[in-house]
Formats: C-alpha cells, sequence, structure tokens
C-alpha cells in the first residue's frame, strides 16, 4: 500500500470521524434544523450552505467545536444557552451536517441593504444579520415595542437584545455580545426602528359554528397592548371579511356594520371601528348559505387601521428594502382560522 493511498484513507477516516463520535443523529439535527424551533438556517442556510453566517454543510466540526461555537460564538452571531440548545441537540446537529457534503460555493445571504438605504438599515442587515429574522423593517419587533410604547426606549431594548434568554429562555435568539455589538452602535438600530414607526399588535382570529345548513364564522379582533405600558391604539379600522362567490349573507353581528362591497376582487363583508384601544377587543360574525358557504372565508379576509401612519409618515425612512406584509398606508393584519376550519 502506497503512502499516499495511505494519506488518503486516514483523510477520509477522519471526515467521517466527527457523525460517529458524537453520538448524534443526523435525522434528529436535521429535524431541528428545519423545525420552528430554530431559525439558524436564516443566516447559515436551509442546509447549511451559508449567507450571511459561515457555510456548515461538510466542515468537519467536531461536536466540541460546533458546542464553543454556539455558546461563546467568535463572530457577531449572539451566544445560545443550554437551555435552547443542550448538548443532545448540538451533537445531532453536528451528526446532521457531517451528513452532508460540503459546498462549492456559499449561499447568498436572505437579505443586503441597498446603496442608499439608511444607516441603520445597513447596520441591521449587512453587518449584524437582525433582519435576517426580524425582516427588513423589524416587523415583530415593531409590533411588540408598540403594545407597550410607553417603555420603548433604548434601555429596554438593549436588555432584550443583550439579555434577551432572562426574558425569552426557550426564545430563538440568544444573546448579543456587547464587544462585538457596541450599545452606540444597537442605537443607531433602535434609532432606525423608531424612525420607521411603532406598530400596534392587533390580532384577528377566527371560528367557524354550523347550524342547519348555515355557516356563522366569528372573527375577534383584538389590540393585545398593555395599557398601563402605553400601549399604542389602532384608529379607523376596517375589517373586511371575504365571501366565497356564490355564498348568501342570512345574518351579521357586530358594530358598523357597512354591508357588502363588491369589487372585481370578489364580495366582503364590512364593518368599520374608529378606534382599538390596548386591551380592548370586538367581536364580529357573518352568517352565509348556499353551496359555497361551507368553503370559508376566503384569502384577503384583513383588518386594516389608517392610524399610525407608518410608511405614508413625511418622516420615515425612504425605503427599497421593504417587508411585504407592510402596506405602504397605515397597517394591517390578516384574519386567521385554524387549519381544520379553512
Amino acid at each position: 500500500m502506497t503512502g499516499t493511498l495511505v494519506l488518503a484513507l486516514m483523510v477520509g477516516a477522519l471526515a467521517q470521524a466527527p457523525a460517529a463520535a458524537t453520538g448524534g443523529s443526523a435525522e434528529n439535527g436535521k429535524a431541528l434544523w428545519d423545525s420552528a424551533k430554530t431559525a439558524c438556517r436564516q443566516c447559515h442556510g436551509n442546509a447549511g450552505e451559508g449567507g450571511f453566517g459561515p457555510d456548515l454543510a461538510g466542515r468537519g466540526l467536531s461536536a466540541d467545536e460546533f458546542k464553543r461555537a454556539v455558546r461563546k460564538p467568535w463572530g457577531v452571531m449572539p451566544a445560545y444557552t443550554d437551555e435552547q440548545v443542550n448538548d443532545q441537540a448540538v451533537a445531532d446537529l453536528t451528526a446532521y451536517f457531517a451528513s452532508l457534503p460540503k459546498v462549492a460555493q456559499t449561499g447568498a445571504p436572505r437579505y443586503t441593504a441597498p446603496a442608499g438605504a439608511p444607516a441603520g438599515q445597513h447596520l441591521a442587515t449587512d453587518a449584524y444579520g437582525c433582519t435576517l429574522c426580524h425582516n427588513p423593517e423589524f416587523a415583530a419587533p415593531r409590533r411588540n415595542l408598540g403594545g407597550a410604547a410607553a417603555t420603548a426606549n433604548m434601555a429596554t431594548f438593549s436588555k432584550l437584545v443583550y439579555e434577551h434568554t432572562d426574558q425569552y429562555p426557550m426564545g430563538r435568539m440568544g444573546n448579543y455580545s456587547r464587544d462585538r455589538l457596541p450599545e452606540a452602535t444597537l442605537q443607531q438600530i433602535f434609532d432606525y426602528i423608531l424612525a420607521l414607526g411603532l406598530r400596534v399588535p392587533v390580532t384577528a382570529t377566527g371560528t367557524l359554528a354550523t347550524s342547519d345548513g348555515a355557516y356563522t364564522y366569528a372573527v375577534t379582533v383584538k389590540n393585545t397592548g398593555r395599557k398601563m405600558r402605553g400601549g399604542l391604539a389602532a384608529e379607523e379600522l376596517t375589517i373586511s371579511l371575504a365571501l366565497p362567490a356564490g355564498a348568501t349573507v342570512t345574518n351579521t353581528t357586530g358594530l358598523n356594520y357597512q354591508g357588502v362591497t363588491h369589487d372585481p376582487k370578489g364580495d366582503a363583508a364590512v364593518w368599520t371601528l374608529p378606534r382599538l384601544g390596548p386591551e380592548e377587543s370586538q367581536a364580529f360574525s357573518v352568517t352565509l348559505m348556499g353551496g359555497t358557504a361551507a368553503s370559508g372565508l376566503q384569502q384577503g379576509s384583513v383588518v386594516r387601521w389608517a392610524k399610525p401612519l407608518l410608511r405614508g409618515n413625511p418622516a420615515a425612512p425612504k425605503l427599497t428594502l421593504k417587508d411585504p406584509s407592510i402596506p405602504e398606508t397605515g397597517d394591517q393584519v390578516n384574519i386567521s382560522f385554524p387549519a381544520a376550519q379553512r
């Protein structure tokens, strides 16, 4: 056996060693990686091919090396606790990536801020990767902050970033390092978020009841903000329930019913509300009969509100990289029904 062949066999054996030595399950690692319990793929790619973060597939990391990178990252990545990613999960993820071939070319980041984007968006997107999970306009964090607007200050925000697991021990985000994300830089990102405008945390959930061929779709619209923490109010609301073609409206409940509107996209039962304050809710329902009544409310059932003004505010940053879930004026939330009732 030649020295070259011996060396080749040794290298091949070492390349396979991490998967065997960890005691981890590649199958379980893939399931964890793909699940909603983690958001690692937003930076590292759907199959570990890399993007904003480095590629992981086929890198040959040992479980100890992988654990070190998760608990005490070298770069800007937040650190994750044992409660979030325990040692068995680390072993499973190590085995999963060891089972994959090394990528020929690292993947592209999910987002990159365009030239001329606000400084805060550049920092949050290209330097620290915040928007890879939180989307270009921080849609969800702005809702959370808007639900407690009186305490939406830098002190509160910095705790959410540097001490995130104190409040969300099982959350999908770890704790950022003050050394690698200095507070002065975080302030610029926070200023960008405030300039976009805080959002009202409105939810809209539905239920279905049937009786003698009648189908009643009920929707509860709620502002989940907190009064004692200065939660914002939504103003000038429109509740629009998209109706299946051919169904007949036999009854409605709820304040300020406006009737059924007709346009090329379809019919909709519509209500209006002047205001929905924090911790307030309103209920609406429409009862349908006819051959299509059982098919459910259609896509496009939505609650919209005109104020607070977001993108339409002249003082708001002018963005090219945008979140498609946020309308050009006002704000909105889609009405959701349990899967079995869709």
